[in-house]
C-alpha cells in the first residue's frame, strides 16, 4: 500500500504526464526552423515592394486623370441634346408617314369614286340587258312555241295543199 504523500504524488505524475503529452501534441503541429525559411523566401524584400509601390499612380496624376472626365451637368447636357435630337427625328419620321398615308387615302378615295362609276355602269348595263330579254319574251317566241308553231303550220299547209 501507498501511503498518502506517495499516492498524492503518482496523481500530480499522471496528471503532469498527460499535460506533457498534450504539449507535445501542440507543438508537433508547429512548423520546423525549415519550412519558415522556405516560406519566408517567398516573401517579397522591401526593394521589391518599392518597385511595385513606385508604378502605382500618384495623388496628382489621379487629380488631372480625373479633372478630365466630364461633370454631371455635362453629361446631362450631352444626354438631353440626344435625346433632343432623336426626338426630332422621330417627328420628322412620323410626319412622312403621315404625308404617305394622305396620299394612300386621296388614292383610295379615287379608286372608291372609279368604283362608284363602274357599278353604276354595270347596273345600266344590266338594266338594258334585262329590258332586251324582255322585249325578246314579249315578242319572239320560244324554240318550244317556234316549233309547236312550226309544226301546227306544217298540218295546216298540208291540209290546205300549199306546200
Amino acid at each position: 500500500m501507498n501511503t498518502p504523500f506517495e499516492e498524492k504524488m503518482a496523481t500530480r505524475l499522471e496528471s503532469m504526464t498527460s499535460h506533457l503529452e498534450s504539449i507535445t501534441r501542440s507543438i508537433g503541429k508547429l512548423a520546423t526552423k525549415d519550412e519558415l525559411n522556405i516560406t519566408v523566401s517567398k516573401l517579397s524584400t522591401k526593394d521589391e515592394l518599392t518597385i511595385a509601390v513606385s508604378k502605382l499612380s500618384t495623388k496628382d496624376e489621379l487629380s488631372i486623370a480625373v479633372s478630365k472626365l466630364a461633370t454631371k451637368d455635362e453629361m446631362t447636357d450631352t444626354i438631353n441634346d440626344a435625346v433632343d435630337s432623336l426626338a426630332g427625328a422621330v417627328k420628322k419620321g412620323f410626319d412622312e408617314v403621315h404625308e404617305k398615308f394622305t396620299e394612300i387615302d386621296e388614292r383610295f378615295i379615287k379608286v372608291d369614286e372609279r368604283f362608284d362609276s363602274l357599278e353604276r355602269k354595270v347596273d345600266r348595263m344590266n338594266d338594258s340587258f334585262t329590258n332586251q330579254l324582255d322585249y325578246f319574251q314579249l315578242y319572239y317566241p320560244t324554240r318550244k312555241e317556234f316549233v309547236d308553231l312550226d309544226s301546227r303550220m306544217t298540218r295546216a299547209e298540208r291540209k290546205l295543199k300549199i306546200r
